[in-house]
């Protein structure tokens, strides 16, 4: 019977501690839910000096013993091969789990503090009690020993004397009365802190929170440097893109000019040529229609001389009035002139005046410019690509000159020749006709033949 006392009593004696140590501990409230393990070692430490150790060095609400099994990596020697590997193996582990725990890190404070920031994620308001708020910051004296319980330390004075310079005083006994709500005013305006010996300690539920916001700023500060060297970057090429863009852009319209020139050029070439081959067509028709006027005209066809010039003229006209001649000449130059009108389609025209228009657009990028130059020196040697026009222009322009020539200089001058002989005979013949007649005294035929005799020198 009086084991089963002893036994009651023990159990009842563990179960007033295990909640008294609660009682007397530090943040329950927002606390996380995991807690935090810490390692310690059997063989050197109680469990109960474990847990006070870890609950005054992490300013812990409560704290048990656990035992875990975990994953280490580790490396053996192989048994078959000899050699070392790395090798994941289990193991058991003593662990004290602190619920409700603060970094161990201590914070200065530099001002009031202000538990209403969103960024604290405390989620209290007016009404909730000082010692709560106190609980949660951890507030300790830093030249004096963390202890693991509020109960009967010297943070019940400290935070009677902060809850007194904060205006929270006890109506009875006139002391600070932490125990009391913080208020609207101080949770708008925050904690006043006068001793600068006093810190404070993260709560468990936001370090993450705090390296995080670490994190981000530290991203952040990258993040602006990266942006500030953007902009300082951006700015030295603009400045250099102004500086540098005029010259090239010079140099291009330059080069545009040219090839501006050698199309006036061509055009110019090219309306000489349609010249010479309306002269050369008037000619050809005049010519033409000369021979044949030639051929039905010509009365001494009998004649050895005019027989043979006759049948040269009809072999000249042949050669040098072919209407297929004249055809592919004027074929030739409807598609000269085509081409003029797309002249500036040219792929090097239209490179240069490509090239003039982003540079013109280009205002910030000094690479872009860059680039720019080095397809300008790729285009400057090029010729405006109208060689093969050129040439075409220049052999057409001979060739219709040419034939021009050939008609007034053989079938032309054949022509007349033929029609001045023709027209010689024709009088000579008209004055041996009327010598072939008695002379009579008749005043009429004496007159024609003086008349003939004076037309006709040679006679």
């Amino acid at each position: 019977m009086l084991k089963k006392v002893n036994l009651i009593l023990s159990i009842f004696f563990a179960i007033l501690i295990y909640f008294n140590q609660e009682a007397l501990a530090f943040h329950k409230k927002n606390m996380l839910p995991q807690g935090k393990p810490v390692d310690w070692n059997p063989e050197e430490e109680t469990t109960r000096n474990a847990r006070d150790r870890v609950k005054s060095e992490y300013c812990g609400y409560k704290a048990r013993e656990e035992s875990l099994i975990e994953e280490i990596e580790d490396i053996i020697e192989n048994p078959d091969t000899g050699e070392k590997e790395l090798t994941t193996i289990m193991i058991d582990s003593e662990k004290i789990r602190v619920h409700g725990y603060h970094d161990s890190k201590a914070r200065k404070i530099k001002g009031p503090l202000k538990p209403n920031l969103a960024k604290l994620f405390f989620q209290i308001d007016g009404d909730t009690k000082f010692i709560e708020v106190l609980k949660m910051y951890c507030l300790q004296d830093l030249e004096r020993r963390r202890p693991s319980k509020f109960k009967g330390s010297y943070l019940e004075t400290l935070y009677e004397k902060i809850a007194k310079d904060n205006g929270l005083i006890s109506e009875k006994k006139n002391e600070g009365d932490y125990n009391l709500p913080i208020g609207k005013k101080i949770f708008a305006e925050g904690i006043l802190i006068k001793d600068k010996n006093i810190v404070y300690y993260l709560p468990d539920f936001l370090i993450e929170a705090e390296k995080q916001n670490i994190k981000d700023k530290e991203a952040a500060i990258v993040e602006a440097k990266r942006a500030a060297e953007i902009k300082r970057r951006a700015e030295a090429s603009k400045k250099w893109v102004k500086k540098n863009k005029p010259k090239l852009l010079k140099k291009a319209k330059e080069k545009q000019l040219k090839y501006d020139n050698k199309i006036k050029e061509i055009k110019e070439d090219i309306s000489q040529l349609n010249t010479t081959f309306k002269q050369y067509a008037i000619k050809f028709d005049y010519a033409l229609d000369g021979v044949e006027e030639t051929f039905n005209i010509t009365g001494n066809k009998a004649n050895r001389d005019i027989k043979e010039k006759l049948k040269e003229l009809r072999q000249k006209k042949k050669l040098h009035l072919n209407k297929a001649q004249k055809d592919i000449f004027n074929n030739g130059l409807n598609n000269i002139n085509k081409r003029q009108r797309t002249i500036k389609d040219l792929t090097n025209y239209q490179n240069i005046t490509k090239l003039i228009r982003i540079i013109v657009q280009e205002t910030k990028s000094k690479n872009k410019i860059k680039g720019y130059e080095n397809d300008f020196e790729f285009f400057k040697s090029k010729k405006l690509g109208s060689d093969v026009l050129e040439s075409t222009i220049v052999r057409l322009n001979k060739e219709i000159t040419k034939e021009e020539n050939l008609i007034k200089g053989s079938v032309i001058s054949l022509k007349e020749e033929i029609d001045t002989l023709d027209a010689e005979l024709s009088r000579k013949k008209d004055l041996w006709k009327y010598l072939k007649l008695p002379i009579p005294f008749n005043p009429f035929a004496l007159l024609q033949i003086l008349k003939l005799i004076s037309i006709n020198n040679d006679f």
